[in-house]
């Protein structure tokens, strides 16, 4: 069915990183989403602002891709479940899509809404190394939500929902948007 409205990658690179409310009004509905359909013993499989409309204030998610091949190039060619610049770090060794990567990616997405640009570059994530903090945002407050949630701290929709709800009602003085200042030895690719 034909549903009004804007993709958020469209969204992003026509007007760039969204304020830090809407950012986070825009992921705490992907969360409530996710946790829809985690509740049904399902995964979305592929959790990106290509698969997120903006519909007048609501937010949709659509393009359920779950376990979807995605053929790559090069010497560790495989089939991967979603798209690399969003997967969790344990698809890429071999791992099935579940509610963990699939909050992993809306996390993903939550960091790029604020701040304009993925917080890890695909070889980071398919190095199996630990992640690292990414970039700041602007705020460190909104620096610490987003951490917990890349980190798998907020691993869980429901959780994730939560504390993002929690932190847009107690915070006032959210930034205004702001691209990420990459740090020394960048990790975009």
């Amino acid at each position: 069915d034909y549903v009004p409205g804007i993709e958020v990658r469209h969204r992003l690179r026509s007007y760039g990183p969204m304020g830090a409310r809407r950012a986070l009004d825009v992921a705490a509905q992907i969360f409530a989403a996710l946790d829809a359909l985690h509740r049904r013993g399902l995964a979305h499989g592929d959790i990106k602002p290509d698969n997120v409309l903006l519909e007048e204030g609501r937010v949709r998610v659509f393009d359920y891709g779950v376990g979807r091949a995605r053929p790559e190039a090069g010497a560790d060619a495989g089939l991967y479940p979603a798209t690399p610049d969003y997967m969790h770090p344990a698809l890429f060794s071999g791992g099935r899509p579940d509610a963990r990567t699939d909050c992993f990616a809306a996390w993903v997405t939550a960091y790029e809404l604020c701040a304009g640009r993925r917080p890890y570059a695909v070889r980071v994530l398919r190095s199996g190394e630990p992640l690292l903090a990414p970039a700041s945002v602007g705020d460190e407050g909104l620096d610490r939500l987003l951490w917990a949630g890349l980190s798998g701290v907020l691993g869980d929709a429901r959780a994730a929902w939560l504390a993002m709800t929690s932190f847009i009602r107690g915070r006032h003085d959210l930034p205004a948007a702001r691209p990420a200042t990459p740090p020394a030895g960048s990790l975009e690719t």
